[in-house]
């Protein structure tokens, strides 16, 4: 009896240890600032502005910045689900979705956001699916 006890205790200990290492790897945290946008060495030599996204963990808010000639203003809130941010304006008319990477790094997901169209890429980039966002 005592050695079945024992086992029950060791088994109950290992899949508590388990679970603690599995969700602890699925669960990545970035922290408040801005990303910019890498741009290839032809869009820097032509001056062009790289979009932003600001991020502030304290009230969970954004800024999405990528047209230098829009009036609009992308701000609201975000939610992280499964290492993706989904950033949606406070009005709702668009969400922007980007994959965590790492603290300092997101990544764009096209597909899964709204459009985005800028008024003249002589000046702005529209970002495409993949585009990362660096920390500054």
């Amino acid at each position: 009896m005592k050695k079945c006890t024992s086992f029950i205790v060791v088994l109950f200990c290992i899949v508590m240890l388990m679970a603690c290492s599995k969700s602890d790897m699925s669960v990545t945290i970035i922290t408040s600032g801005n990303y910019h946008m890498e741009l290839s060495q032809e869009q820097q030599n032509n001056e062009k502005i790289a979009p932003v996204i600001t991020i502030n963990i304290d009230d969970k808010s954004f800024l999405f910045s990528y047209d230098v000639l829009s009036s609009y203003i992308n701000i609201g809130t975000y939610e992280i689900n499964d290492n993706i941010l989904t950033a949606t304006t406070s009005d709702e008319k668009y969400h922007y979705v980007f994959k965590i990477v790492d603290e300092n790094t997101l990544s764009f997901l096209e597909e899964q956001s709204s459009k985005i169209t800028v008024f003249d890429t002589a000046f702005s980039v529209v970002p495409q699916n993949g585009a990362v966002f660096q920390k500054e």
